[in-house]
């Protein structure tokens, strides 16, 4: 059985699954990460956006940026109480290893580098 999003079980006989694939086998990885910030930010988005590019490119030796892989870095949306902007980079690295973590660590660190060069707040989970 599979689980839709829409919480739906569909059920999937075998004889219809043509490829099945072990994703833990590959030699690349992916880290997203959405990121809430205040409406102030909007001020300086642009800048913000540019500023994260350059912080994870300079940090990360392993990013993929030979367009083979998505490299972005997005205004996402407007919602309640905060704006959103989502990372999605792909990495050299094995999924679920020591170096993916650090792989991780580094975007992570590089977000929060450039927050402070722009001098921009993350909404916290509580809307303040």
């Amino acid at each position: 059985f599979k689980k839709g999003s829409d919480e739906v079980r569909v059920k999937i006989p075998n004889s219809k699954l043509n490829l099945v694939s072990n994703i833990s086998r590959g030699n690349t990885s992916q880290v997203k990460q959405s990121l809430k910030f205040k409406y102030a930010a909007l001020e300086c988005m642009p800048e913000l956006i540019s500023s994260i590019k350059k912080e994870i490119v300079g940090s990360c030796p392993k990013l993929i940026l030979d367009g083979s892989s998505p490299w972005r870095v997005y205004f996402n949306s407007f919602e309640l109480g905060y704006v959103e902007v989502v990372v999605d980079a792909r990495f050299n690295v094995v999924p679920s290893s020591n170096e993916y973590y650090q792989a991780r660590q580094a975007v992570m660190n590089a977000i929060g580098r450039a927050a402070l060069k722009c001098k921009v707040e993350f909404q916290d989970h509580l809307g303040r």
